[in-house]
């Protein structure tokens, strides 16, 4: 009982959070900045914001999150200067209740701000300016847009439902979005805020990258484990790659 609450594993379902090498409940999205020293992540079960060393994996600092239990972390991202930390938490699944977006005074810790948003927001994508952070509402079918600056939201667009993960093709002003219930990537110009095209995939994409330069967009399709290589000049899938079971999420390595 008193490792479990040490690491705080409120429920034994978050058994594995017993272990030595423990952080927290059910550790999620971690991501690093600049020179990559440091690892941010959140617990969905815990409520915090934790920070790695990347090197030795060791906990260096952790930052109470300032919502009730009802809700939980999803992503965290942090600006370039390290100064602020964007972090979108889920209201109870089912409830279909809007999450909210807090924002975090790494100096201090506080939450300085909480902004309400969509059903389920997700993922935290900033855009090639680094001015505005676009938030997915997996379960609201829309886009936020949030103004890093004045933290709030500023505008939103129209996507399908269950919009999973994001992507902008360099150079352009084309947002690229995997929806998750429609097994369909977006095309979605965010200047004129219209959906330009739409590509089929295999059932529930998630996680995408651009290769060839920026030709070719890769498609995790977890519902039928599959990788899915689409064109996005004829806007159809050239290639599929079976995998051998479900998989949600992936990120190319580059060969160096």
């Amino acid at each position: 009982v008193e490792k479990h609450g040490a690491v705080h594993a409120e429920t034994h379902t978050a058994c594995f959070d017993c272990h030595d090498r423990s952080v927290g409940g059910k550790p999620f999205g971690p991501v690093s900045v600049n020179n990559q020293s440091e690892i941010y992540l959140v617990h969905l079960a815990y409520r915090n914001l934790t920070v790695l060393d990347a090197t030795t994996l060791s906990v260096k600092r952790q930052i109470p999150l300032n919502i009730t239990s009802n809700f939980s972390p999803i992503e965290v991202w942090v600006n370039p200067q390290e100064t602020l930390a964007f972090v979108t938490c889920r209201d109870e699944i089912g409830a279909s209740l809007p999450g909210r977006i807090l924002v975090v005074d790494l100096a201090t810790g506080e939450t300085i701000k909480s902004i309400v948003a969509g059903i389920y927001p997700w993922h935290l994508l900033p855009d090639p300016t680094g001015k505005r952070l676009y938030v997915n509402n997996f379960q609201s079918s829309r886009i936020s847009v949030v103004d890093i600056e004045r933290q709030e939201i500023v505008d939103s667009l129209v996507a399908q439902n269950g919009p999973a993960m994001m992507c902008f093709v360099p150079g352009t002003d084309l947002l690229l979005v995997s929806c998750f219930y429609t097994d369909n990537i977006l095309t979605i110009n965010t200047k004129t805020r219209v959906t330009e095209s739409v590509i089929r995939v295999d059932t529930n994409p998630t996680s995408m990258e651009l290769f060839d330069d920026n030709t070719k967009l890769y498609v995790l399709c977890g519902g039928e484990s599959s990788l899915a290589v689409a064109d996005l000049k004829s806007k159809e899938v050239i290639e599929r790659h079976k995998l051998l079971f479900g998989a949600y999420a992936f990120h190319r390595v580059d060969q160096l």
